[in-house]
């Protein structure tokens, strides 16, 4: 099947289609950039066998299913627990330690943490069984959150059940493997103890944004589907939403822009660990 060309009139039909997915889903598409938005459109008007924009628009009127297939298309959530295992090695040996000698310092008993774009929860979960393990059984003198969030409802509700297949919990080390799951029936289940200092929200980064008072955000692999104007719209937001001196950890394919770059220290390069500077 061939894809209507990329004129005027297709542009104004994909503005269309924009407004549609925004009203029955609540995602704001214009904040992806053009080109990956129509590859990933171009997938499901293959699936649907529609030969262009204006077709496509009708079956979506008609089939109102086709927003939540196409809703899974545009925020592809490929994600598994300990993803990039130097990163969290950094955080184990370097960044938590610092975080929590801080708190120390200053006196202060609360650590807040979020996962930004968390899929089913997989992210969420390792830094909460991380910082776990890092305060050890100086765990019951602080209260400690993690948050996480995304705009797919059916990842956040398998994220609220804290069930795995075996395959998604190969990367967790075998001693938080016993910790911090309960095994039955072929089925891992994130324990109690991790599970009710998790929380997970439907949230867009962009719209209502209102989070604030984290000492680390961790938001890997997402901006590099977002236009450069809404990646720095974000990097402030992730600045104003950390406490002084708090973390930010991106995806190793992404890049700190100016003006964020300005307002942030790096702790590391290579794993793109930055710190809050002013």
């Amino acid at each position: 099947m061939k894809v209507a060309a990329w004129d005027g009139e297709a542009d104004a039909e994909l503005e269309q289609l924009k407004r549609l997915v925004a009203r029955h889903t609540g995602l704001e598409c214009g904040n992806f950039k053009d080109n990956y938005l129509r590859r990933r459109l171009a997938v499901r008007m293959r699936a649907t066998r529609c030969a262009g924009y204006s077709e496509y628009f009708r079956h979506m009127l008609e089939n109102p299913e086709e927003c939540g297939l196409l809703l899974d298309d545009i925020t592809i959530n490929v994600t598994h627990f300990f993803r990039d295992k130097e990163v969290f090695r950094l955080l184990e040996e370097r960044v938590l330690p610092t975080l929590v000698y801080d708190k120390v310092v200053r006196g202060r008993k609360i650590i807040r943490l979020w996962s930004a774009g968390c899929a089913s929860g997989e992210e969420a979960y390792s830094l909460a069984m991380l910082l776990s393990h890092v305060l050890g059984d100086r765990a019951g003198d602080y209260i400690v959150s993690v948050h996480g969030t995304d705009i797919d409802r059916q990842c956040l509700e398998h994220a609220r059940q804290g069930e795995y297949q075996p395959r998604q919990v190969e990367n967790v080390p075998p001693d938080m493997l016993e910790e911090y799951f309960e095994h039955s029936g072929g089925i891992f289940k994130v324990r109690e103890k991790i599970r009710e200092i998790t929380k997970f929200t439907l949230q867009d980064l962009f719209s209502g944004f209102r989070t604030g008072h984290y000492d680390l955000i961790s938001c890997r692999n997402v901006m590099i589907y977002f236009s450069r104007q809404m990646q720095q719209r974000l990097f402030s937001n992730f600045h104003d939403a950390l406490n002084d001196r708090g973390y930010l950890v991106i995806g190793k394919t992404e890049t700190l822009l100016e003006p964020a770059r300005a307002r942030f220290a790096t702790v590391d390069v290579r794993e793109r660990v930055f710190q809050k500077a002013r």
